[in-house]
């Protein structure tokens, strides 16, 4: 990967999913790195490889968003439940209360990239 003109940082990474994954190893490492080091940096991409990382990320964020949105679901009906007179929301999509959804779904998005 060509990486010299953006940035001095030798890098590496496993993408792709089922048949399309690969190793990439940008020139910086390669024109910079001793051969051990290439052989570390490419024995770490390849026990990623091997261990299915990214099948397993999926899967654990899958299961976190699964979960925060059954939280905001039930912290929703809470709110609603106390406070839903005030807000004049008698469920979730209507009123005012309809506007939550977005803002969760959007919150959630935002955790996903701080993650």
């Amino acid at each position: 990967m060509d990486a010299r003109a953006k940035t001095t940082r030798m890098s590496a990474n496993v993408s792709g999913f089922g048949r399309t994954m690969r190793i990439t190893l940008n020139d910086n490492l390669l024109r910079r790195g001793s051969p051990e080091e290439i052989q570390a940096v490419m024995g770490h991409e390849m026990g990623h490889y091997v261990l299915h990382h990214i099948a397993k990320d999926i899967l654990y964020f899958s299961v976190v968003t699964v979960i925060f949105f059954a939280f905001l679901r039930w912290s929703l009906e809470r709110a609603l439940a106390r406070w839903g007179e005030r807000w004049q929301a008698r469920e979730l999509g209507h009123g005012r209360a309809s506007t939550g959804l977005p803002f969760g779904f959007a919150l959630c998005l935002r955790m996903h990239a701080i993650l």
